[in-house]
């Protein structure tokens, strides 16, 4: 089967997995719960629901091309609140942004990401509630860091899996890039979940609406996120303005740095080499390893494609030496 023809199969079975485990859940449970009466049981859905679509607005491109969001603190305090019917649906209405499905973002990823997110957070809540810890107890504590390790395992493997169908890259390589730079988030945003339930659980509704309040840090750690990425985006543009105005100096060279990053990139990929990103910021890569002093012949007027080729040879001595001096790296690849 072709490459693009099984994404797109995985794509729609994510969906309609996710979907139906939210529709068999919340026709067996959803009964029970709504003819008992329990008013907080609306209200603390109501305020989670609102919670998490505040916190999923404007998700933020991280440097390695993922999307991120601060959303998992109101999806983790639903987690530990409600019922695992309710958190399905919180989990895949809450995660809806302003993107606008069949205009700004395909249907296709628009119902990926429903199913994905009722998997990610439905599958620990039927694991909790199946096993029922007592509250505030140090069991409990436990099942609760095991659920976050299972949230940010489900999350990250669905994505990579139908990113790697989709470009023909390593599934454990695109993981590590959905990750990379990301583990401080899955560690403060629990952590946030975790007074949201606090909060919550105060049977005064003014005393409930205080949870609003956390919305506060959230907007902070969101702008700072968003400002280190605009940083990243500024150095890689200062590197690609200095390099046209070196290729300016010649009209037959101008353009030659950044068609030398894109060729090492996509060469890069299809070797499945890592630090692809360097290729693309480091167009003078040869220069600055010294290729030209070596055996190899003179590039200066060589084609852009033969500079790619060196500039690959270039990161592949540098990964060498890098995994030699490096054992712990090393075991990781």
């Amino acid at each position: 089967m072709p490459r693009f023809k099984l994404s797109e199969v995985y794509v729609w079975l994510v969906a309609a997995v996710g979907l139906g485990l939210l529709a068999f859940t919340t026709v067996v449970q959803a009964p029970q719960y709504l003819h008992a009466g329990n008013e907080y049981l609306l209200i603390d859905g109501a305020v989670l629901l609102a919670l998490a679509v505040l916190s999923s607005v404007s998700p933020m491109e991280t440097r390695h091309g993922t999307l991120l969001s601060v959303g998992l603190a109101p999806l983790f305090g639903a987690l530990m609140l409600m019922p695992p019917w309710a958190v399905m649906w919180i989990a895949t209405l809450g995660t809806i942004d302003e993107r606008v499905p069949g205009r700004r973002v395909p249907w296709d990823r628009f119902m990926f990401s429903r199913g994905m997110f009722v998997l990610a957070y439905g599958i620990p809540s039927l694991i909790l509630s199946a096993l029922a810890p007592k509250p505030l107890q140090l069991e409990w504590y436990i099942l609760l860091a095991l659920a976050v390790g299972v949230i940010v395992a489900l999350n990250v493997g669905l994505l990579s899996l139908g990113l790697s169908l989709v470009q023909g890259s390593s599934l454990l390589r695109t993981a590590r890039t959905a990750v990379a730079g990301s583990w401080l988030t899955y560690i403060a945003l629990p952590i946030i979940g975790y007074l949201i339930y606090v909060i919550l659980h105060s049977e005064i509704v003014a005393n409930k609406l205080a949870v609003f309040l956390l919305y506060g840090p959230l907007l902070v750690y969101r702008t700072s996120l968003q400002k280190q990425n605009r940083l990243d985006r500024w150095l890689r543009d200062s590197f690609i303005m200095q390099s046209r105005v070196v290729d300016k100096r010649d009209g037959q060279t101008f353009g030659h740095s950044q068609r030398v990053g894109e060729l090492s990139e996509t060469v890069a990929r299809m070797m499945h080499l890592n630090r692809i990103e360097m290729l693309r910021g480091s167009p003078a890569l040869p220069e600055m390893l010294d290729i030209r002093k070596s055996s190899e012949p003179d590039i200066s007027g060589g084609s852009d494609a033969a500079v790619a080729a060196l500039s690959i040879q270039g990161v592949e001595s540098i990964e060498n030496a890098h995994n030699k001096g490096c054992p712990h790296d090393q075991s990781r690849r």
